[in-house]
Formats: structure tokens, sequence, C-alpha cells
């Protein structure tokens, strides 16, 4: 049986969109390489800096929701945005972090109702978030107990038919140690190894596709924790 067309679709801050990788070296570029099996495959990035999760509801309810209907393949990537606003305007205040997690889920669970509202068919993969501090940073520990507790609420929060939650603090661990380019995005090699994890996600809930034989085998290979090769 030949596969449909793919139409992907990649939601999302900084990071889909390739901040400080060269242009087509972002994770859904990379990834569409790897899934597309015939001309009429088409990729669209909506992603833009700086998006927070509220500004991307914003988005999807009204800018997006008529180039969402045909997508059969979503990827959605937000939030990090969400909590370094809240750290850096509300450094002083403890709780700034609490509240700014409190107010983020019930967002996230409305984007992803809304994304299912106008794509009902799409396949939907949430990418969680990682570690960008050094290991050798005192709150280092403690960060990585959080992110792990973000990931897994978040995994809870957005979970549905056709949608997986791909945890990035697995895919990247120990992010800043050569995954990062700038203390924060993704370096060549991290967009890559994040866009192998999607394809082996894809591959998994949608096997009736690939018959065909013709996609690229994943980028994303190895035990966790292995070191990054080289961005360059």
């Amino acid at each position: 049986m030949n596969a449909k067309p793919l139409y992907y679709i990649a939601l999302g801050d900084s990071i889909t969109a390739g901040k400080g990788v060269p242009e087509g070296a972002a994770y859904p570029n990379v990834l569409f390489r790897h899934l597309r099996h015939s001309p009429d495959c088409l990729l669209e990035n909506l992603a833009i800096s700086g998006l927070t999760s509220g500004e991307l509801l914003t988005l999807v309810r009204n800018r997006f929701a008529q180039r969402l209907a045909p997508a059969n393949c979503i990827t959605l990537s937000i939030g990090g945005n969400d909590l370094l606003r809240r750290l850096i305007t509300g450094h002083r205040n403890p709780y700034s972090y609490v509240r700014a997690v409190q107010q983020l889920w019930p967002t996230a669970a409305t984007l992803m109702a809304e994304i299912r509202r106008h794509a009902p068919s799409a396949r939907v993969f949430v990418l969680g978030f990682y570690n960008p501090y050094p290991a050798s940073w005192r709150g280092f520990r403690t960060t990585e107990w959080l992110i792990r507790r973000l990931n897994w609420e978040y995994a809870a929060r957005v979970a549905g038919p056709c949608v997986e939650f791909i945890n990035l603090q697995e895919i990247l661990p120990r992010a800043s140690q050569g995954w990062l380019c700038d203390g924060v995005h993704p370096t060549v090699a991290g967009h890559r190894r994040i866009a192998g994890a999607l394809f082996d996600a894809y591959r998994k809930t949608l096997p009736e596709e690939l018959g065909s034989g013709r996609l690229i085998p994943s980028a994303y290979r190895g035990p966790r924790g292995v070191k990054p090769k080289s961005a360059s």
C-alpha cells in the first residue's frame, strides 16, 4: 500500500525555528528529509522565536487554524519561554517558578485540544524539556529532578489518542556537554538526534505507511548518554 503524502507542520519557538544552526539543519527539516517519500509531501515550519504557550494558543485558534486542517503529522515544542520569562521578570520571588509551571499546564492542555480540533487525524509528537545547565553547576542535580518532574507532568497533560511525548531529557542527556551551541539551543548534532528520536516514534505509530522501504534510517542511535558528535 502506498503511503499518503506527508503534510508535516512544526509548531514551536526558537528551538523548532533552528536558532543557532544553519538553514535546513533544524530538526523539522532533518525529520522531513527522513520521512519524505514523494514530491507531494510538504513541510511547514510555523515556529517563531520567543513564542510562549499562550501566544501559540492564540495563533492556533486564529492564524494557524486553516493551515493545521490538512496536517497528518505535527510536532510541538513549546513552554521553555513561559518558564524563562517568569524566572527573569520575577527572579526575586521564590514562587515565580511554581506559578509559571501552574500556568503552563492548563495552557498546554488547551493548546493540545485546539490542535486536535483543527487537525483531528494528525499524529502529534510533543517535545519535552532538557537541562541546559552544566553538570558542574551546584544546582544541576536539583534541576535534573525538576525537569524530570516537568516532563512527567507535561506528558500526562497532553496525553491522548495519536499523541506521543518525546522526553528530551533522555534524548539530550547533560545537554550542556556538546549538544548546545549557545548554552540554550541545540547544535546541528543535537537537532539530528531530536529528529532521529522523532523518526523512531513516527515509525512505531505508523507502521502501515512504511511498506515502500524508501525512508532513510534513523539518525538517533546508541544508548542513552552517548557522547555527541561534532556539530561541524
